[in-house]
């Protein structure tokens, strides 16, 4: 796979695969589709990039609901704070 993001040896790797050559795992692209010159790095740079901005997106929405749960739990009138996440009473 980390060959195949580079043209030449994409290139190099379906001539093998179309001449019959090709063993092991099966080739996630297709063989047949013209080479791109600029490579392919950057369609998988930007699929990751999405997937990060996805994942980041949900941790914030994490936190702010964390957050807000948090904030309720203590706004109540009993006497007492959280310790790592127990609330203790104030003794």
């Amino acid at each position: 796979m980390v060959l195949s993001l580079d043209p030449l040896w994409r290139a190099l790797l379906n001539h093998i695969h179309e001449g019959g050559g090709w063993r092991g795992k099966a080739i996630e692209w297709d063989p047949k589709e013209p080479i791109q010159p600029d490579g392919y790095d950057q369609q998988i740079r930007n699929r990751a990039e999405g997937e990060a901005l996805d994942m980041i997106s949900r941790l914030k929405s994490l936190i702010v609901e964390n957050t807000e749960n948090l904030a309720t739990e203590t706004d109540s009138d009993d006497e007492g704070y959280m310790d790592n996440g127990d609330w203790r009473e104030e003794e």
